[in-house]
């Protein structure tokens, strides 16, 4: 018994050794691809998945709205005002692409052929764009041209536009997203975090570190809300209840632009290092290089198949991280619940490794239930019965 049992032993140990080191690291399979715009200077800026099964982003220097295929295609199509300055694009409830421009304070909309539709009266330079749980579209008024008109923005899918004051006067709010508690949260160069609810109540928190210069902002999976620190080198996260906590970068680095993953974490840009990464909701971060150098990367949004697509404005491209998902039986601290659009990170047999990493789990425990049975029927034995074999 004792020898099975020590057999039974190294052969499990073994096969788990062999899955072990089969089981590939979290994240080691990240990788970047980019896409060129089909105009050169063109500086993609904002960019969101649409309904479609592309991506569509916006084309600051070239007044242009472009969408690009899982393969790279790209087809652009011209805003009709010229100079319109489009950057934040977002999803909307009727299933076109909405997007803000800067310089003329227009909202615009973009139908999957290419249709647009124009509605001025936005307010004073509207920034980024997000869809709210209300079914309307939110947008942030910078208004840096004169910050004295700083607002939130909302617009209907027909066109109506409201503006909501900030209780802090020249806020100059920037990113804008909506999160997982209904309400729409955005930043503020005043050095807080706002949210407004759909009824048009704003609050405001104060973040910790002085002069932080908020930048980009994005729900977690953990259910707060994180956002970065352009200029000390953090990223934070805010419960609904407006507790803040905040995450030193690693090297001194600074975060700008947010995105929630597919995989579970929060997504960013770094447009100095140029780098995109992710913080879990632990707070531990992972950073990969851009192959371009000075890219600039920007806005940077979840796409379809479990990938990740940022803009990149100085080199007029378009990046594509794919790799992201991991089994979610792994331990580690990145470990996520798998990708909700294909499934991958689930138990099942789309993710081969964590199908053999269950059956080692079967095997063990089959082992084990082996060993207790044979140590139960020797206990039972006569005292006069014959000797357990040596």
């Amino acid at each position: 018994m004792k020898q099975f049992a020590k057999r039974l032993s190294i052969s499990t140990a073994g096969i788990l050794a062999v899955i072990f080191a089969l089981a590939p690291s979290a994240y080691a399979a990240v990788s970047i691809t980019e896409f060129p715009a089909t105009t050169p200077g063109s500086q993609p800026w904002g960019i969101a998945k649409g309904f479609d099964g592309k991506m569509w982003f916006t084309e600051d220097a070239a007044n242009n709205i472009a969408r690009i295929t899982p393969s790279g295609i790209v087809t652009e199509f011209p805003i009709p005002t010229p100079n319109s300055g489009a950057t934040g694009i977002t999803a909307g409830p009727d299933g076109n692409l909405w997007f803000v421009e800067e310089n003329t304070d227009t909202v615009g909309k973009i139908t999957s052929s290419g249709t647009v539709t124009e509605f001025p009266g936005a307010g004073t330079n509207p920034f980024e764009i997000t869809t709210g749980a209300d079914g309307n579209l939110w947008y942030a008024v910078n208004a840096y041209t004169n910050l004295a008109n700083s607002r939130i923005g909302r617009i209907t899918p027909g066109g109506a536009i409201t503006l909501f004051a900030i209780p802090t006067p020249s806020s100059g709010p920037s990113s804008i997203a909506t999160g997982n508690d209904g309400n729409v949260w955005f930043t503020e160069a005043t050095n807080k975090i706002g949210k407004i609810t759909p009824a048009g109540f704003v609050t405001e928190y104060t973040v910790p570190t002085p002069s932080s210069n908020l930048a980009g902002i994005a729900p977690g999976s953990d259910g707060n809300v994180w956002f970065t620190e352009g200029a000390t080198a953090k990223i934070g996260k805010i419960t609904p209840a407006g507790v803040i906590t905040e995450f030193n970068m690693p090297g001194g680095r600074n975060a700008n632009f947010m995105g929630k993953g597919p995989d579970g974490n929060v997504w960013f840009t770094e447009s100095t290092a140029n780098k995109v990464g992710f913080i879990t909701s632990k707070g531990v971060i992972s950073e990969f290089d851009i192959p371009t150098q000075t890219s600039n990367p920007l806005a940077i949004t979840a796409g379809y198949n479990g990938r990740m697509w940022f803009a990149e404005q100085n080199t007029s491209q378009v990046g594509e991280v794919s790799g992201l998902t991991i089994p979610k039986s792994s331990t580690n601290s990145n470990s996520t619940v798998g990708d909700p659009d294909t499934g991958y990170g689930s138990p099942n047999r789309s993710n081969p490794i964590a199908w053999i990493l269950i059956s080692a789990s079967t095997i063990t425990l089959l082992a084990g239930f082996v060993v207790a049975l044979k140590q139960k029927s020797r206990f039972r034995r006569p005292v006069d019965g014959p000797p357990d074999p040596v």
